[in-house]
């Protein structure tokens, strides 16, 4: 288990950010999730660094006598990732990181890292729902 990096997390931040500006359904689901009002000025960097504390605290499980600073600096600051965020699946595989590297002892069972699994299915469903194999299936 490490601590994931910080633009990992600024991914996963700013797809939600993205996906909430502009869409009031997807905006309201993911505000739903994570109890946040992702349209609310410095709900970015707020989301963000309840992720770095579900990180470190998953670490601080597996390794109770480490001192997580000592995985890497712990500084975060939110910066808006415009490169990552249009590829849905590079989303993906950041969420699915942090899933993994959070995945130790009581975390599993915490309201975020349920959010963040709610957060990888509705990832999934934008691929899958896009794409022509879907969109060729008939319904009924």
């Amino acid at each position: 288990a490490y601590i994931v990096e910080n633009r990992t997390i600024n991914t996963i931040v700013s797809y939600c950010y993205l996906k909430s500006i502009g869409d009031e359904w997807n905006a309201r689901e993911i505000s739903d999730l994570f109890k946040i009002d992702t349209t609310e000025d410095g709900s970015d960097a707020q989301l963000g660094q309840y992720l770095l504390d579900m990180n470190i605290a998953a670490i601080q499980e597996k390794y109770p006598d480490e001192d997580p600073a000592s995985f890497r600096d712990l500084d975060y600051v939110y910066e808006f990732d415009a490169d990552r965020i249009t590829n849905e699946y590079a989303v993906y595989a950041a969420i699915k990181c942090l899933l993994y590297q959070c995945s130790e002892g009581d975390i599993v069972k915490s309201e975020l890292y349920e959010a963040i699994e709610g957060l990888l299915n509705f990832v999934a469903r934008q691929i899958i729902e896009v794409s022509k194999q879907y969109q060729d299936v008939t319904w009924g």
